[in-house]
């Protein structure tokens, strides 16, 4: 049985490892009967061995761990741009395929398969890039595929709902729109489009939200609160408009490639998949203040989407 091999970047916040899911799906849609192993440095295996196509997530912080976990490899994916080591690795364990970002490092001639590192590609997008290196396909049908297989496991009971709204924000209060602009959009949105059912999905790190919501005793409010990751790809996968900070879970809603406003306090195209139905909105006063966002712009921005086909 082959072994594929994925080196992760060492990511301190979730949405780092939800932006290699589209690309773990795909590689279990091109090889099914081969392993699947994910190696990374940081002590992550429930993200990922979790998911429907991971077989072993494998922490290595040393050469000789990372060396030992490519022993037997058919192929290797490495989503690090910087380090110089993983070409050289997979070298020297003589990997039959090699497929690697080329970022200008003297290691880049040893990629069997190779791809432009770009600083304005959203990184869900540039992961996936390196399998169709290998096979066309179509990056966005992947994405949307890796969600609903997420989906597969969420709870069916969980109501569904017509917006839904992500107000996270894990690195701090300066990435988060307020809770309460959340609210004003969904007035606007029900006045001028006729939207009538707002789902609100919240973590841990935004309890105070959460019970501002449920507080509210709105009946056309629910709060998704401290939901699975299936669960999330759910009411994402069904929903006709996904606002979102930029947080985690927001690159759930963007992998589903329905319509989606993300919300920034500054232009971050790392972060935002800029595609047909997507929108992204920064300060336009010269700030970074992401409160300076007004409820109009974005009511706006929601509208253009709706009346697109």
């Amino acid at each position: 049985m082959a072994t594929n091999v994925v080196f992760l970047r060492s990511m301190q916040f979730l949405g780092g490892h939800l932006v290699t899911y589209p690309l773990l799906y795909k590689l279990r849609q091109l090889f099914p009967n081969d392993q699947l192993h994910v190696v990374g440095t940081d002590p992550v295996a429930a993200h990922y061995e979790s998911t429907p196509w991971v077989d072993t997530y494998i922490q290595a912080q040393c050469t000789r761990k990372k060396l030992a976990a490519l022993k037997g490899a058919s192929r290797s994916f490495v989503l690090h741009y910087s380090s110089e080591q993983y070409a050289l690795l997979t070298f020297l364990r003589r990997i039959g395929v090699r497929s690697g970002f080329r970022n200008g490092r003297v290691s880049d001639f040893l990629w069997t398969h190779r791809w432009k590192k770009d600083p304005n590609e959203y990184l869900g997008l540039a992961n996936l890039q390196l399998a169709r290196q290998l096979s066309e396909f179509c990056p966005e049908a992947a994405a949307r595929g890796a969600m609903a297989a997420l989906a597969e496991n969420a709870d069916p009971t969980l109501p569904l709902a017509q917006v839904v709204f992500i107000p996270g924000g894990g690195a701090g209060a300066y990435k988060r729109w307020h809770i309460g602009s959340y609210v004003a959009l969904a007035d606007a949105l029900k006045a001028r489009f006729g939207m009538q059912s707002f789902c609100f999905i919240t973590g841990p790190g935004e309890a105070q939200e959460a019970d501002y919501i449920a507080g509210l005793g709105r009946a056309d409010f629910h709060v998704a609160r401290n939901r699975s990751m299936a669960d999330i790809a759910r009411l994402c996968l069904h929903a006709r408009l996904m606002v979102a900070n930029d947080c985690g879970p927001s690159h759930i809603a963007q992998n589903v490639a329905g319509k989606y406003v993300g919300l920034f306090h500054e232009h971050e195209p790392q972060w935002f998949w800029h595609r047909n139905g997507a929108v992204a909105l920064t300060p336009d006063n010269g700030t970074c203040d992401i409160q300076s966002i007004t409820v109009e712009r974005v009511a706006q921005a929601c509208g253009r989407l709706l009346s697109e086909a």
